[in-house]
């Protein structure tokens, strides 16, 4: 089998036929290679210096380049957005701002994080964006005075 490592598709596919071999294409998964760019033969199956009849059926693997490397996202919940965008920019990952509307929150205090996209603790690829759900504090109730004040206002105005 001839070496075609490092080769196109097409330039495989060719070397292989020329040296009297049928082409089988892509003989399973891509896999990750350090030193292979992606897109290009990482090995044959049969291997490399095989022998087999000429004819034989000559698959190839090609590379998805070199292997992500994974972060986790960090738990910014309670910073400041400038807090969270230095510690998201730290862990070697890309701030993307607001996700979205602000929320409601009865703990967390306006203007601080709520939660990240995607959530604090996950595996992301280095430089992969993480956006910050805004706190727009406790929501304002609209309750009615309760009935002893609505009670001393009607007895007073009615006096």
């Amino acid at each position: 089998i001839p070496n075609v490592t490092g080769m196109s598709l097409d330039d495989a596919e060719d070397a292989i036929e020329d040296a009297g071999f049928v082409f089988g294409g892509e003989g399973g998964a891509r896999e990750y290679s350090d030193t292979v760019p992606a897109g290009k033969v990482i090995k044959t199956i049969p291997a490399v210096g095989t022998k087999v009849e000429k004819g034989s059926t000559v698959h190839v693997i090609l590379s998805k380049g070199p292997e992500p490397e994974l972060v986790k996202v960090p738990d910014v919940t309670g910073k400041s957005i400038e807090q969270a965008r230095g510690i998201i920019e730290g862990a070697d990952l890309d701030f993307a701002g607001e996700g979205g509307d602000r929320e409601h929150h009865d703990e967390i205090p306006e203007g601080c994080v709520i939660r990240t996209i995607p959530p604090a603790g996950n595996e992301v690829e280095k430089g992969s964006p993480v956006k910050v759900i805004i706190s727009k504090g406790k929501e304002e109730s609209q309750e009615p005075p309760p009935n002893d004040i609505m009670a001393e206002t009607v007895m007073a105005v009615s006096m």
